[in-house]
């Protein structure tokens, strides 16, 4: 039999830890029998294996208060879209926390999360539209709108409740639609029962234009999206929905860890149910009280670990009157501060 050692840095076995036999002959301890105690070298040793777009870094870092995971996006300037011979240049995303007890797994899947929205974020920033009245380039489904201004005029924002649902009005929008330069073509549209079914087609972008970030997923795409009515509203958000799922699927396809494509469809969901089964063996807990015992005690105080508090604060007073309407007999309630 071959024990393959998987310990990482900031992984140890908790105290009993068994080893568990795989059908291929293999044994190994997996991650719910080991502690995690994570600093940034560990985390960076996680993420050094990590490979995706150059395009996209993921940076490890830590302040005061956590160690955390920032991706750096390197493109062109989105705002300086009619500036020639526009240079690189990196921005930086949230900061993503990775607490210190938190699994090795779970920091991969926070950077596989983190460029995922990274990405999202860039994307709301490419699909403009241009002011019918002004002739202006906006940005409406960018992630930096003043919400709390514009919650001040929702009456405003809103008021367009009857908007014309005709072919001709949406077709009318479309015209004045881009994403990264490249016109929207609507190839066909027609409707199946009661949903519109409309086919699209990305154009070529112009030669005397520049990608801001080389997404080739999107070259000459097509796609269809399906909508419950011709109201622009409703084909946009659906539009939008759709070019964020095309580059939610290129990151799946393309993240590797340690050259392992964990997350492509190319990886088999019932051998990953039969791996599962096959890690998670409740007989090798049979006649193990005290590893039960052991285990239990280090997931609660995990679990502590990760308890908010609550202040005086109206929202503090909101959560504690939502939580009486529940009857929560198990978990941790959150702490009062005294």
């Amino acid at each position: 039999m071959l024990k393959k050692e998987t310990l990482l840095k900031g992984e140890s076995y908790v105290q009993g830890a068994p080893t568990i036999q795989l059908s291929n002959g293999s044994t190994c301890t997996p991650q719910h029998y080991l502690l995690f105690e994570h600093n940034q070298q560990s985390v960076e040793e996680i993420i050094f294996k990590i490979q995706y777009s150059s395009n996209f870094i993921i940076f490890v870092d830590q302040d005061e208060q956590s160690i955390y995971l920032q991706v750096g996006i390197i493109g062109k300037e989105n705002y300086q879209r009619n500036k020639a011979n526009r240079s690189d240049k990196i921005v930086y995303g949230r900061k993503w926390r990775i607490e210190k007890n938190l699994p090795s797994s779970e920091v991969i899947q926070a950077a596989f999360l983190a460029l995922k929205k990274a990405k999202e974020h860039e994307l709301r920033e490419m699909l403009t539209l241009v002011d019918m009245e002004t002739e202006k380039i906006s940005t409406p489904f960018n992630s930096h709108h003043d919400l709390p201004l514009m919650a001040l005029y929702k009456l405003e924002l809103q008021e367009c409740q009857q908007r014309n649902g005709s072919k001709k009005c949406l077709k009318s929008i479309l015209k004045r639609l881009q994403f990264d330069y490249k016109e929207i073509l609507l190839k066909n549209i027609k409707q199946h029962h009661d949903l519109w079914i409309l086919d699209f087609q990305l154009l070529s972008i112009p030669k005397n234009k520049k990608f801001e970030i080389n997404l080739k997923e999107f070259k000459d795409l097509k796609f269809t999206i399906l909508c419950k009515s011709l109201d622009y509203n409703e084909v946009l958000y659906e539009l939008m929905d759709t070019l964020i799922k095309v580059s939610d699927r290129e990151v799946e396809e393309n993240f590797y860890y340690d050259h392992f494509l964990r997350f492509s469809r190319k990886t088999d969901l019932q051998q990953i149910g039969k791996f599962s089964i096959e890690t998670r063996q409740n007989k090798v807990l049979k006649n193990r009280q005290p590893l039960k015992t052991k285990l239990k005690k280090v997931n609660y105080q995990i679990d502590q670990t990760r308890v908010p508090c609550l202040s005086s604060s109206h929202l503090s007073q909101k959560i504690q009157k939502t939580l009486k309407e529940f009857s929560i007999n198990e978990g941790i309630l959150p702490k009062i501060k005294t």
